[in-house]
């Protein structure tokens, strides 16, 4: 048994919750302490279990219960109010460092990747150690390329990995770990392997061997995690922005917004594929709002789709009120390159049908 830590127990507000956040800090250091020796036997094969456990508390921590069920299942939960939090910036950062010194022998644990991701999303915007903030981001691309090259299922493992890097690199990047930071997302795998689950089409021997609505969402967390990417500040955007325009991004980007339309009202998508469209969408307008003018290609090419959406008289559902959104915003970063556009709309009405 692991003996309790002699700080002040803090137990969150469950009710009849015994968990403390003295034993969840005890708990991660032991883990991190027997993974980095290496000390298999000392964990027992009980790292899963323990990791369970670890999230169990943090959860505790972090959350609170707005609607509680007898089955845990059909309870609802959400993040504290900053002036009701139970955890300090201090010591979550503590635990995010323990926690990822885990995961740095162990990148498959979903449950600390949760963990981590719970930890993050409570924290106020600000620079965290560039050391950790360069083991975080290094996690998450090697998770991300296992799942874009692999194709194993491996969906909410890449879904959370994610949404770990796009909060890190938003809200998280302090001056001193930028250099680092420009070399990995300017050479290192992870645009590629985004563009590549976000763009790349299914070919037809493997069409029969996917499920459609699977592939589809990875392509929208791909694309969720793009649009994070395009619309961070400018230290991370710059390199991003440099390894599309290597990758010929204005080219995959008007493929797939084809693909992903094929001349069909919003209606008669289904809403992993319209869900997919809307972030292609929001990276094309970032793109346009930071000087990218090659894309209002893009915009000229699906011209006739987004003004089906502006003026559908169809029932009014979120996917079209979210279309509406995401396509008035397109339309005005556009008309910054009126020009541009002018001219890619005439060249498409040129070309022979």
């Amino acid at each position: 048994m692991l003996p309790a830590r002699a700080a002040e127990s803090r137990p969150s507000n469950f009710s009849g919750d015994r968990t403390s956040l003295a034993w969840s800090l005890k708990l991660t250091e032991r883990m991190a302490a027997l993974v980095s020796q290496g000390d298999a036997v000392g964990l027992g094969g009980m790292l899963p279990i323990l990791s369970r456990l670890c999230l169990c508390m943090i959860h505790h921590q972090v959350c609170e219960v707005t609607h509680k069920a007898n089955d845990p299942r059909w309870s609802t939960t959400h993040l504290r109010l900053p002036s009701r939090q139970q955890l300090d910036p201090v010591t979550s950062v503590h635990l995010l460092t323990l926690v990822h010194s885990i995961l740095h022998m162990d990148t498959t644990n979903l449950s600390l990747w949760t963990a981590s991701l719970l930890l993050l999303r409570q924290l106020a915007p600000q620079p965290l150690p560039s050391l950790l903030v360069t083991r975080v981001v290094s996690h998450c691309v090697h998770v991300i390329t296992t799942s874009a090259y692999k194709q194993q299922d491996q969906d909410s493992r890449f879904a959370t990995a994610s949404l770990v890097l796009v909060i890190v690199l938003d809200q998280h990047v302090s001056t001193d770990s930028t250099l680092q930071l420009v070399a990995i997302l300017d050479h290192g795998p992870l645009v590629p392997a985004l563009v590549e689950m976000a763009a790349g089409l299914p070919s037809s021997s493997s069409i029969n061997n996917k499920n459609p609505t699977t592939e589809c969402r990875r392509r929208a967390d791909a694309l969720r995690c793009l649009v994070g990417l395009v619309t961070a500040h400018a230290d991370v955007r710059a390199p991003v922005l440099a390894a599309l325009a290597r990758l010929d991004f204005v080219h995959r980007a008007s493929v797939l917004a084809t693909y992903l339309t094929a001349d069909r009202p919003t209606a008669q998508r289904d809403g992993p594929t319209q869900t997919a469209w809307c972030l292609l969408l929001q990276i094309v307008t970032a793109l346009l709002q930071n000087d990218v003018v090659a894309f209002v290609a893009v915009v000229a090419n699906v011209a006739s789709v987004l003004l089906a959406a502006l003026y559908s008289t169809d029932d009014l559902t979120v996917a079209l009120l979210t279309e509406r959104h995401v396509t008035v915003q397109l339309v005005h970063a556009s008309a910054r390159h009126l020009r541009a556009w002018q001219a890619a709309g005439m060249s498409i009405e040129k070309k022979p049908t």
